[in-house]
């Protein structure tokens, strides 16, 4: 008898973008977000939205509303901005928020955030693009700027409601339950506790440790009206600390 094995199907290359937006009021500017996808690869790429989770979203009134889908051919880098692509999935567009997308072939994926209007930014900055949502404890690092204001978001992209604990160095713990499929902004203003600490040498930030049971994202982001161009998002660990 003669077997013939199944050819085995190559799993999607998964990239999580921790925050996303299309002209978000901040403070003093407005503040966008671009996805950058490069395909250094010799064939095509597909490219599709598998989840978001929204802080803000408004319903989708062109098709396809299900989910959006880009092709990325050899050797070309497509962006995703506020100028004609959009952010869609299970009939939203996301205006505001966490998004995951799946490609079949290994893909460059980067993540901007400008301030400023179209054609006149005013500043550009580089946000850290996950690979996959964490399940434990993890660290920000340099999360905490000297002056401890600072914005921290909890992503939850389950169907229930979980539990973060976070905490830092100095002294300073919290608790927050976030809803399902949603995400928590929260507000910290001296964190650190009165002296703050020393984080040498890796200069006037520190870092914050955060834990929930089940998968998740977060990131920091210094004081801003609503979203800030200095964001930091937490690595895995391999224990609490």
């Amino acid at each position: 008898m003669l077997l013939i094995a199944a050819p085995l199907c190559a799993a999607a290359e998964r990239y999580i973008i921790p925050i996303w937006g299309m002209d978000v009021h901040g403070a003093s500017g407005t503040y966008t977000g671009a996805i950058a996808m490069t395909n250094l690869g010799d064939a095509d790429a597909t490219v599709k939205v598998t989840k978001i989770v929204a802080i803000a979203s408004h319903p989708c009134a062109f098709g396809p509303c299900a989910f959006e889908q880009w092709a990325v051919p050899p050797h070309l880098t497509r962006v995703i901005s506020d100028q004609g692509a959009t952010v869609i999935f299970g009939g939203r567009v996301l205006d505001f928020g966490a998004v995951e997308i799946e490609s079949d072939r290994p893909i460059e994926v980067a993540s901007e955030i400008f301030k400023g209007t179209w054609g006149h930014p005013l500043s550009w900055q580089s946000v850290e693009v996950a690979r996959d949502w964490i399940t434990g404890p993890s660290m920000i690092p340099r999360g905490i700027p000297f002056d401890a204001a600072f914005r921290l978001y909890l992503i939850n992209p389950n169907d229930f409601a979980i539990r973060f604990d976070y905490h830092s160095d100095y002294g300073k713990t919290g608790t927050a339950t976030v809803a399902a499929n949603s995400i928590a902004v929260i507000e910290l203003t001296s964190f650190l506790g009165a002296g703050g600490g020393a984080e040498v040498p890796t200069g006037t930030a520190f870092p914050l440790y955060i834990n929930a049971e089940f998968p998740y994202l977060a990131a920091s982001f210094t004081a801003s009206g609503v979203v800030s161009s200095n964001v930091r998002i937490a690595r895995p660990l391999t224990k609490p600390r």
